[in-house]
């Protein structure tokens, strides 16, 4: 909890000095989607500490940039939609992870 009130929990997280444990939920889950990037990007990068202010941080990102903004909104959802409709062990989810990062290169 030292690292988030910090505001360095996404330096620790990032550099490998620290093991992070979720507890509670379903079984073991990782760190991504569901919990990094509201800890160490919007909370510790951008600030937003609760609903309010992460909304003026996305509002933000709308004004500055509404085609980056909607394509990232895109982009994100799709990916979680496989997420959810694949098993992370899966051969089909480590082909469509291959791919995405295929493309994300171009």
């Amino acid at each position: 909890m030292l690292a988030i009130e910090q505001e360095i929990f996404d330096d620790m997280l990032i550099g490998n000095f620290m093991k992070t444990t979720l507890h509670g939920g379903h079984g073991k889950r990782p760190l991504y989607p569901d919990f990094t990037p509201f800890v160490a990007k919007y909370g510790d990068n951008g600030r937003a500490k609760n609903y309010q202010e992460l909304e003026a941080y996305f509002a933000e990102y709308r004004k500055r940039s509404p085609i980056d903004y909607f394509y990232k909104q895109f982009e994100n959802r799709s990916v979680g939609i496989i997420r959810r409709l694949m098993p992370l062990d899966s051969r089909a989810y480590t082909l469509a992870r291959k791919i995405y990062y295929r493309v994300k290169e171009i």
